[in-house]
């Protein structure tokens, strides 16, 4: 019983930063439409951060553009595999975070492509592809991930007998 409930208190807690990070992604992109025509750029920071508003129809820098169909499958698709790894998720908090703010931010973008067609992407560093919210806790997921399944691995290496 207490299992169970240590789950529940988990998927709980996967799905609230999931959706926050959707959520924070949606209304940050909607206060970007509101504010900027599309391609007006407005410093932030002069010479380091800007807001520039961009419709991307493909992927990260643009690669792909109007392959929307393809993103959404390579989605779901993902969230597959992702799902195919729950049990090694849900053992460590920090890893169901990670893997939460990453399907939050691959969730705001689907639901981008689903609605529009496009991306909606707006921070500006001057010298990096201009990207968003999702962009960045996609990246962030994504990287704490991959950074766990090599020290599980290591682990795993490290305790088997040798052969």
């Amino acid at each position: 019983m207490d299992q169970q409930r240590t789950q529940q208190h988990s998927l709980k807690i996967f799905g609230a930063t999931a959706a926050g990070v959707f959520l924070l992604d949606q209304i940050s992109k909607h206060w970007v439409k509101q504010v900027l025509a599309s391609g007006e750029t407005v410093p932030v920071i002069p010479s380091v951060l800007s807001l520039t508003l961009v419709y991307n129809p493909g992927a990260a820098f643009g690669l792909l553009a109007g392959q929307r169909w393809l993103f959404i499958a390579a989605t779901l698709l993902l969230f597959a595999v992702l799902y195919s790894m729950r049990d090694f998720v849900l053992k460590h908090m920090h890893r169901l975070l990670a893997v939460a703010v990453f399907v939050g931010g691959a969730i705001g973008n689907l639901w981008d492509r689903i609605r529009w067609g496009y991306v909606v992407d707006f921070v500006d560093l001057g010298f990096w592809p201009v990207f968003n919210v999702a962009d960045v806790a996609i990246v962030v997921g994504a990287v704490v991930v991959a950074w766990e399944v090599i020290q599980y691995e290591r682990r795993r290496q490290n305790s088997s007998p040798a052969s």
